[in-house]
């Protein structure tokens, strides 16, 4: 994930700016209220192939992690500038999503309240599901065993276990720790056209 750019952009109406993500809350878009989770398979995890180490590519990582990138995909787009050099900002990985669930609105919320964070992992996570996590510059996925075991899964660190073991991998003071939430009710048609899509 890289940070957020200032530049504003616009669609084919020069007086309408382009509206994003997480910020469509403020025009009405429908709440960004429940935490967005993604199932896990063991074959998705066992599969997992990085033909090349990109350094930015934790959020192809997460995506082919959760199945919705096949590895010859994930690999193109490491090769990529989004791959090696640049990341992804955060409204690009909600523009990414919203695409995927076909017009669901995506908020990738931050709180600088690890115990906060933790909690909503701890908690709400289902067996066999993951969520997307992250702090400012990094994106990983946290997930919940069939046996009821939170793991700590990052291809980037080359870690695929316990979460409490693992916590020194992630947790820092002073940093902002970012969890993928996402409505219940899809988008509209002129919403999804003020984000630029066409879908």
């Amino acid at each position: 994930m890289k940070k957020n750019k200032t530049k504003k952009n616009r669609i084919h109406n020069k007086d309408k700016k382009r509206i994003k993500g997480g910020f469509g809350e403020q025009h009405g878009f429908p709440p960004c209220t429940n935490l967005s989770l993604f199932p896990i398979l063991d074959q998705n995890i066992i599969g997992f192939r990085r033909y090349l180490n990109s350094p930015m590519d934790c959020f192809i990582n997460a995506l082919q992690v959760f199945g919705l990138l096949d590895t010859l995909c994930a690999n193109i787009i490491r090769i990529s500038s989004a791959g090696r050099t640049t990341g992804f900002t955060k409204e690009e990985i909600e523009g990414v999503c919203i695409l995927l669930t076909g017009g669901l609105n995506f908020d990738f919320i931050g709180s600088d309240n690890y115990q906060h964070f933790e909690h909503i992992i701890m908690t709400s996570i289902p067996p066999n599901n993951g969520v997307l996590a992250g702090y400012s510059g990094h994106v990983f996925i946290i997930a919940r065993k069939s046996s009821g075991e939170i793991i700590l899964i990052d291809p980037q660190l080359d870690y695929l276990g316990d979460y409490l073991s693992a916590r020194h991998l992630i947790y820092a003071p002073g940093r902002n720790y970012f969890l993928l939430f996402q409505s219940s009710e899809k988008l509209t048609q002129d919403q999804i056209r003020s984000l630029g899509f066409n879908i």
